[in-house]
């Protein structure tokens, strides 16, 4: 009974960290200065974005290694513990 209970609460951690993903790299938007947007612009050839496209369209919104997600679910569910541990040490080495 007690390895049930402890079967079904890495079970309900693994599906919450697969739910919410702890990347946060892409959440802040950076704004340049205008000579610097210009400066870029001519040194590499770039272009001004559309801006009538819908954002739903722009992003990354698949994962980019689901094998590795594979292996981080069993990862958790072999070691709950020490897999939610290193998840929050990294979590809060990130920030």
């Amino acid at each position: 009974m007690y390895f049930r209970k402890i079967a079904v609460f890495a079970l309900l951690l693994m599906f919450l960290a697969s739910v919410f993903p702890l990347q946060v790299s892409g959440s802040e938007e950076r704004v340049l200065d205008r000579e610097t947007s210009d400066r870029l612009r001519e040194t590499y050839d770039l272009e001004i974005p559309d801006s009538s496209s819908s954002p739903m369209f722009e992003g990354d919104w698949g994962t980019s290694n689901p094998a590795g997600l594979a292996l981080d679910l069993v990862y958790t569910a072999l070691y709950p513990l020490p897999s939610i541990v290193q998840k929050i040490v990294y979590f809060h080495s990130v920030k």
